[in-house]
Parts: C-alpha cells; sequence; structure tokens
C-alpha cells in the first residue's frame, strides 16, 4: 500500500466524520508521510510503522462517539460508543460491553422495582378505602389510616427509589466514559497508529 492508498482508504473509511475532523486527521498523516519520506523511508514502510488502516478508522470512530456520548449525554449515545468501543477488538466484548449490559441491567430492574413499589403503594392507599366494605375477613388492628397512610409511605418510597436510580443512572453513565476513554487510549498505545 502507499500514501495515496492509504490516505484514500482512511478518507473513505471516516467518512461518517464531520468533514473539519476527517480534513485534520488526513492532514496529520500526511504530515506523518511528509516527515518519514524525508528521512528515507519508503511509502510502503511508513504505511506498515502506521498499522491497519481499518483499526486506525475503528479507533477514530469510537473516539468520535465517546466525545459524542460525553456532550450530549443520551442513553443511545452512550450505547454507540459502547459498540463502537467493542468494535476494536473481541477482548473489549468481555471487558467493555459485558460489565455494562450487567450494570445496566441492573439500574433497568431498579427503575423497575421503584415503580412497582410506587403502584403497590398507591393501590394499597385507594384500596384503604373499601376496607369496610371487602367481603373478607381483615384484623381489626388493620384500619383504614394504617392501610392508607402505609399505601402512601410505599409509593413515596418507590418515588425516593425511582430519583436514587436516576442519579445511580447517571453515575454509571460518567463511569462508563471514563472507562472507554481510558480503554481507548490503552488500545492506542498498544496498537499502531499515530491518533491525534
Amino acid at each position: 500500500m502507499n500514501k495515496k492508498e492509504f490516505l484514500e482508504k482512511l478518507k473513505f473509511m471516516l467518512s461518517d466524520l464531520p468533514d473539519t475532523e476527517l480534513d485534520e486527521i488526513v492532514y496529520d498523516y500526511q504530515e506523518h508521510f511528509e516527515s518519514a519520506l524525508m528521512q528515507g523511508k519508503s511509502e510502503v514502510e511508513v504505511c506498515e510503522d502506521l498499522g491497519d488502516v481499518r483499526v486506525i478508522a475503528r479507533q477514530y470512530r469510537a473516539s468520535a462517539k465517546i466525545e459524542k456520548a460525553s456532550a450530549n449525554k443520551t442513553i443511545p449515545n452512550i450505547f454507540n460508543a459502547i459498540f463502537a468501543t467493542v468494535a476494536l477488538g473481541f477482548f473489549n466484548v468481555v471487558i467493555v460491553l459485558g460489565p455494562f449490559m450487567a450494570a445496566f441491567g441492573i439500574i433497568v430492574g431498579m427503575f423497575g422495582a421503584s415503580i412497582g413499589i410506587s403502584l403497590g403503594g398507591l393501590a394499597t392507599a385507594v384500596s384503604s378505602f373499601g376496607v369496610a366494605y371487602l367481603p373478607i375477613d381483615i384484623p381489626s388492628s388493620i384500619s383504614f389510616p394504617i392501610l392508607f397512610f402505609t399505601g402512601i409511605g410505599l409509593a413515596c418510597l418507590g418515588i425516593l427509589f425511582f430519583i436514587c436510580t436516576y442519579y445511580l443512572l447517571k453515575v454509571l453513565y460518567i463511569i462508563t466514559l471514563r472507562y472507554l476513554k481510558w480503554n481507548l487510549n490503552v488500545i492506542k498505545g498498544t496498537k499502531g497508529g499515530e491518533m491525534a
């Protein structure tokens, strides 16, 4: 592969990036080629030193998606960043995707539990109005006020649990972004390719 082929392939593989960012990346690699050629290396040697264009492109795409997830904190953006990082190697399936999916599953379960507790509390509070009219034996120690306020307490507990889970999701988002950035830096340091 020569300089022209390398740069064309890099442009093609990074065509989804903004033009200014793409131009900057290509310019950096052109400078790298010029510098290496002035030192007496051939274009083929420079291409070999830089590494696989596909790996370099995946690293830039992952970096762009991580930056997008940092700037615009949404669930789809963090998933895009995770999947872009996972695409960098099989090892990342276990190291990145596994722990994130486990933590995300726990968070979803906590949201479900908080909604269930709130709805159960509301149902208890509403049903307390019909305790006297129910055709079942209820111990006399369970009265309208006990059921009503227990239901309200459960509903409030569920809402509080929901709010805490929401903030826990935000913390998970921040931790995941930091971990993805760290992971990408480790990959950049261990694999070929010059990253800006």
